[in-house]
């Protein structure tokens, strides 16, 4: 589990950095986002693959868990979104919502403390 927790640091760091972004460019998605996105769908998988194989505490199920529902969340919520778009060439004039935009910091910022204080509360 310390292995998960570790990158889930990482992970809710990137996850606010490409909130902070966003909001910079007022909800405008660059290249950073693609790639942060990228990192983001893969580690829903990695979660599922430790949730799986792994021994998490109670804490843990619950952090990993918190995770996966984030991003089944956002994964509607961008559904939604681009429902709105009418053609593919549309996509780059998409602006992502600023209260989804400050839900990610929120969450990056709450996921990211809550592997890190799971992680020194089950160091020896």
């Amino acid at each position: 589990m310390a292995t998960y927790l570790l990158i889930g640091i990482v992970v809710g760091i990137i996850q606010v950095i490409d909130s902070v972004l966003l909001l910079r460019s007022s909800g405008k998605i660059d290249k950073y986002s693609g790639t942060t996105s990228l990192i983001e769908f893969s580690w829903f998988f990695a979660t599922i693959y430790y949730l799986l194989n792994y021994d998490f505490t109670l804490i843990g199920q619950i952090i990993a868990v918190g995770y996966l529902s984030y991003n089944i969340t956002g994964w509607i919520a961008a559904g939604k979104i681009m429902s709105q778009v009418d053609t593919i060439d549309n996509v780059d004039s998409i602006i992502i919502p600023k209260s989804f935009v400050k839900a990610g910091i929120v969450f990056g910022s709450v996921y990211c403390l809550a592997c890190y204080f799971t992680l020194n509360a089950n160091s020896p």
